[in-house]
């Protein structure tokens, strides 16, 4: 509430000061949120005790701090770019069942980022994601099959999976709709 100011005035200060009483007793989540207040302020300290926080809490099973570890590694924030290391921590989170990690694991596997190249297994894990209701995991699986990437192509399965997303009110998946009903696809 205070980070936001929702339902109390806005108070960045205490809402740090709340978040440091919670990281002191062991609290995983208030870890990675104090982790993301440092990055938040873009300096080179503010990255390192970021990092140093999301590892603790990954250590704690939190598996959104593997997320963002990942996209650290992978942009060079607080530390050296690494796509090995950055693809390990995707995977990890991927595993634990994060569809955020999901997504970055599988986008990994599709380019070849710290791994082989892998469109089969990329597909996978993008239908994965689609099946747990998020949208970009179903844009990106109907953009796997409208170009047979990891998948036979088929752009009747790939309007399917355009279709679930638009009718999330994705925004991305109404654009893909119109331009499937446009183009006359599946």
């Amino acid at each position: 509430a205070y980070a936001a100011g929702t339902e109390v005035p806005r108070d960045p200060a205490r809402y740090e000061a709340i978040l440091r009483s919670l990281v002191a007793k062991g609290n995983a989540s208030a870890m990675l949120q104090l982790g993301r207040v440092y990055f938040g302020r873009g300096t080179a300290d503010g990255q390192q005790r970021a990092i140093a926080l999301l590892q603790r809490s990954a250590q704690l099973g939190q598996s959104t701090a593997l997320v963002d570890l990942g996209r650290a590694y992978a942009s060079g924030a607080g530390v050296p770019v690494d796509p090995v290391r950055a693809n390990y921590y995707f995977q990890s989170a991927a595993l634990a069942g994060n569809p955020d990690g999901m997504l970055e694991y599988a986008r990994s596997l599709a380019v070849g980022f710290g791994t082989a190249e892998n469109l089969t297994a990329a597909a996978q894990w993008y239908l994965r994601v689609a099946e747990m209701g998020v949208p970009q995991g179903m844009i990106n699986y109907a953009y796997a099959a409208a170009r047979g990437e990891g998948i036979a192509q088929s752009f009747a399965v790939a309007r399917q999976w355009v279709e679930r997303a638009a009718a999330t009110g994705d925004a991305e998946g109404l654009y893909w709709l119109a331009v499937y009903k446009l183009e006359g696809y599946g």
